[in-house]
């Protein structure tokens, strides 16, 4: 396992296997939503609500993490990070915590990431169908 944004991909879905209640750390933008200009939230990425219910059901503790709590951007209290946390509320998408940036990198059993290597893609997002196989083995 390597790098900061370590995917499982199925050379080590063994490992995944073995993970009962592991911690996912999922990126929001392009990972979670498609934006659409600048910071503006244009859709979920499709399968994503389903995925992340059932792995939540399955035990899993999901993790937001986002550069939108960055001081750049306004930190936990600006206004892209505040539309974040009302978006994944209103569209009731599972999660049990969103990282407000103060403690650093979040420690997680994966990284889910558009940006990560080996992170299963369709039409230019995540493929959360794959990521779910990938993480389950179902």
């Amino acid at each position: 396992m390597f790098g900061a944004y370590f995917f499982v991909t199925k050379m080590n879905r063994e490992i995944v296997g073995n993970i009962k209640l592991g911690r996912l750390c999922v990126d929001f933008d392009e990972t979670i939503v498609i934006r659409g200009k600048g910071l503006s939230i244009s859709a979920v990425v499709p399968y994503c609500k389903e995925a992340l219910h059932l792995l939540s059901e399955k035990g899993y503790e999901v993790i937001i993490a986002s550069c939108r709590t960055n001081k750049r951007f306004g930190g936990k209290n600006g206004k892209s990070h505040i539309e974040m946390v009302e978006f994944l509320k209103d569209q009731k998408i599972a999660h049990d915590s969103v990282d407000d940036g103060t403690v650093g990198k979040v420690i997680a059993s994966i990284y889910i990431d558009d940006k990560g290597l080996g992170c299963p893609k369709k039409d230019g997002y995540v493929d959360w169908l794959e990521v779910y196989k990938i993480i389950t083995g179902e």
